[in-house]
């Protein structure tokens, strides 16, 4: 199926797919960090990934009438972060991003993907 998309949402689904595929390859270095209980790189962490998960969720919206991906589960995903965070429950964090947010990163990315091949 061939789609047609003007420049600007291309070029938005491009850094989506550059960005998704960044935070694939990022998100075990923030485990394993959760997991040593590195702290401060922890929290560095997860203010860049709070950042650009709210990029993401924003790049999505715009986008939407290309994917129809819904980004409710996000909401979940960063209550559930927050609690862990105000916890200082490292492995709690280091669970939620590997069994919550990197299968939903990884699923997002695929369709984003397949969407650019099917563009070009």
């Amino acid at each position: 199926m061939e789609i047609i998309l003007d420049k600007d949402k291309k070029e938005l689904l491009e850094s989506i797919d550059d960005y998704t595929s960044n935070l694939i390859e990022a998100i075990p270095i923030i485990i394993k960090n959760c997991r040593e209980q590195k702290s401060e790189a922890v929290n560095f962490n997860l203010i860049d990934l709070s950042d650009g998960l709210i990029w993401l969720n924003d790049a999505i919206k715009l986008t939407f009438d290309i994917h129809n991906i819904e980004m409710f589960f996000l909401t979940g995903v960063c209550e559930d972060l927050i609690e862990a965070m105000m916890n200082k429950d490292y492995f709690l964090i280091a669970d939620i991003l590997e069994y919550e947010l990197m299968s939903a990163i990884e699923k997002i990315n695929g369709i984003i993907t397949k969407i650019i091949a099917d563009v070009e």
